[in-house]
């Protein structure tokens, strides 16, 4: 074995060290669960904040900084740290405004006893927070024994901020898809699991397929240039699911029911009959999209056309990933040897496939699939 391929040795101890030469304070695993006191279920380092607090934060009192008493730091803790599930966004809600504002605390100070703001950070010196970073960080779910292991966690004076996922360069060619890719998704399901918590709090089944729906379409609209065939399509269904329920066309089981399994397929990114060959590419499935609705206008493809569409998406992805390079879209003479790539891929499918393509088709073809190249690279069409 490698070692140099480790996950550990090519990921995550070198972001460790980078964060270190930065400042960052590294927290092993035992000390990480020592200081919140050995409670999985908690995710702030008390033993980190309450010191931080009882040395830095104060008020001013006739020109004369006074420091908190040790029951309110105790409270200021306790604030945020027990504060009651309410709904995921109010919840979150108050937590920003706990960390952004600070929370009042009474404190008498000759003889004068009123509010007093404290805040769990110093925002205007940065300098003087205190920053951490600890691996394999484990938490209880809620309500649950089972336990989740976030790579690499970055705290602010015990308060955590960052997750970050760490992933092994050899594993592309492995897996067949890019592992920067699959950490993506993997934190993007922490999203999918809070968007789940909202909808489950939702009173009555027409007002959680309103949300679903509404998130749906915000969904489509981010991702609509990616692959403009597959989420101009569900962006129809969405609304013509919304359009049939304020029509009474359907129940509002029937509607939940509908835009429950349009969410699934969006969230997926292509339909559940994609050919499987497809679902090893990144890219190939959009350019997919494209030729398979160019090629359904015809009427003498042969049996096989989804498989030929899948082949010649697949084709596509190679042809133009042998010319790409850094901001290739900003650059004429690599797009135009795209262009003359596809061009001659396409005009000899009718020697290895018996399929002829008219100009118009190959054109709309390479026009429209370099485009969605473009837009996944980040770049306007």
């Amino acid at each position: 074995m490698n070692l140099t391929y480790l996950e550990d040795f090519d990921s995550k101890i070198p972001a460790i060290q980078l964060l270190c030469a930065l400042g960052w304070q590294y927290l092993g695993r035992d000390e990480a669960v020592k200081y919140r006191n050995g409670r999985l279920d908690q995710v702030v380092l008390t033993g980190v904040l309450r010191p931080w607090l009882a040395a830095n934060a104060c008020f001013e009192v006739k020109g004369k900084a006074q420091p908190f008493s040790e029951a309110n730091i105790y409270e200021a803790v306790r604030r945020l740290t027990d504060e009651p599930f309410n709904g995921l966004v109010r919840t979150n809600e108050k937590i920003y405004h706990l960390l952004t504002l600070g929370t009042s605390l009474e404190q008498m100070v000759d003889g004068d006893r009123k509010g007093r703001s404290l805040h769990y950070l110093d925002w205007k010196n940065w300098r003087n927070n205190v920053y951490h970073v600890t691996d394999a960080f484990v938490v209880e779910r809620a309500k649950s024994h089972d336990t989740a292991r976030p790579d690499l966690v970055l705290f602010v004076n015990g308060i955590p901020f960052v997750v970050i996922e760490c992933k092994r360069r050899d594993k592309d060619k492995e897996a067949g898809e890019k592992q920067i890719d699959v950490a993506i998704e993997q934190m993007l399901r922490f999203d999918v699991d809070a968007f789940d918590k909202v909808v489950e709090e939702k009173v009555g089944t027409a007002a959680k397929a309103d949300t679903i729906a509404s998130r749906t379409i915000k969904t489509i609209r981010e991702k609509m240039d990616e692959d403009p065939v597959f989420y101009k399509k569900f962006a129809d269904l969405v609304q013509q699911a919304i359009d049939d329920y304020r029509s009474k066309r359907i129940s509002d089981a029937e509607y939940l029911h509908r835009v429950k399994e349009y969410m699934s397929t969006v969230r997926r990114g292509h339909d559940a009959d994609l050919p499987k060959e497809l679902t090893k590419h990144k890219e190939a499935p959009a350019f997919y999209g494209v030729v398979d609705e160019i090629l359904k206008t015809r009427n003498d493809l042969p049996a096989e056309a989804k498989t030929l569409a899948a082949e010649m998406a697949i084709s596509i992805q190679k042809i133009v990933d042998v010319r790409k390079k850094r901001d290739w879209p900003t650059m004429e003479d690599v797009i135009k040897d795209m262009q003359n790539d596809l061009d001659d891929y396409l005009f000899d499918l009718e020697d290895s496939h018996g399929l002829k393509l008219s100009t118009e088709e190959m054109d709309a073809i390479i026009e429209r699939c370099i485009s969605v190249a473009k837009k996944l690279a980040g770049y306007d069409a």
